[in-house]
């Protein structure tokens, strides 16, 4: 295996030389000097040691994912999937991605202060951004690098990916009106986070500008927890006359819904209650038939 020392032995220069052009510090001059340096690694197959960089910068060049873990939850595929991704596009580009399960919303800002502080990584994803996240200031006032999967209120001058909630709840409201639906139900997940806020509150204006009724008593949220998703799922059962389709966010409590109306002797259409989801994922595949996805976003 080559080592720094045959990169200078070839290129014909100083270690510290080769040592600033793998850093990409500004210091190696002429430009002709770092084209010899950077040709005799290519020669000989000289591919840096990332853990020797970090232990002589003091820093990690690992990119940190703060990945929600919740051990209630099982059905969080999306959140693998986006995961699945993240790892394939690191690797593509010879980045180092670390998971860090984020269990604890009331130690998050402390969490992520230990992995800085640490040296553990030197830039950062964020999942399940919420509306004021202490997380995104704290990073901000540090000057670290980061990207978020959702969006702050004010993220005007932050990387971030995010749905069109209002887009997608407009056109989801919108078809449901076209097929016959007037009456709407919702069922949410409890928590902070952004886009749970955003899909409440961009629901009710749909409804208003489609002419759908949305009964406020007919607006529930529930956290992972089963016991809790189960009673609020069986109270949308007991009250089906009053609504004629439900909007479910979340995999697991679309999934708990259908098994309770087969429970209770009902199907879902043709016959007699509509559900439709948002951002669906491989679980709604299973069910028969599966929840409808938004129009257009499948």
């Amino acid at each position: 295996m080559s080592t720094i020392y045959d990169v200078a032995k070839k290129a014909g220069v100083s270690v510290g030389t080769v040592s600033n052009v793998i850093n990409n510090r500004s210091n190696v001059t002429p430009p002709q000097l770092r084209k010899r340096v950077e040709e005799a690694m290519r020669s000989i197959n000289y591919v840096p040691n990332k853990a020797a960089r970090s232990l002589a910068s003091g820093r990690s060049e690992n990119i940190a994912v703060l990945y929600p873990f919740n051990p209630n939850s099982i059905t969080g595929t999306s959140y693998l999937e986006y995961v699945s991704q993240l790892i394939n596009i690191a690797d593509e580009h010879g980045q180092q991605l670390i998971l860090y399960p984020s269990t604890n919303n009331a130690s998050a800002v402390v969490d992520l202060e230990n992995i800085v502080t640490s040296g553990q990584a030197w830039s950062f994803i964020l999942f399940e951004v919420e509306n004021m996240d202490h997380r995104v200031s704290y990073l901000t006032s540090k000057g670290i690098p980061f990207s978020m999967v959702g969006r702050t209120d004010d993220s005007d001058s932050l990387s971030y990916v995010d749905a069109d909630v209002s887009q997608i709840i407009n056109d989801t409201v919108s078809h449901l009106k076209e097929n016959g639906y007037e009456r709407l139900a919702l069922l949410g997940r409890k928590s902070f986070v952004a886009v749970d806020q955003r899909i409440h509150s961009e629901m009710v204006k749909a409804c208003a500008r489609h002419g759908l009724q949305f009964d406020p008593s007919l607006h529930l949220t529930s956290s992972w927890h089963k016991e809790e998703q189960q009673s609020v799922i069986e109270y949308f059962v007991r009250r089906r006359n009053d609504f004629d389709v439900i909007f479910i966010t979340e995999t697991a409590a679309r999934l708990q819904f259908a098994l309770s109306i087969l429970k209770h002797n009902l199907s879902i259409p043709p016959h007699d209650i509509a559900v439709v989801g948002y951002m669906d994922s491989s679980v709604d595949e299973l069910m028969q038939p599966p929840p409808s996805p938004p129009p257009k976003f499948r």
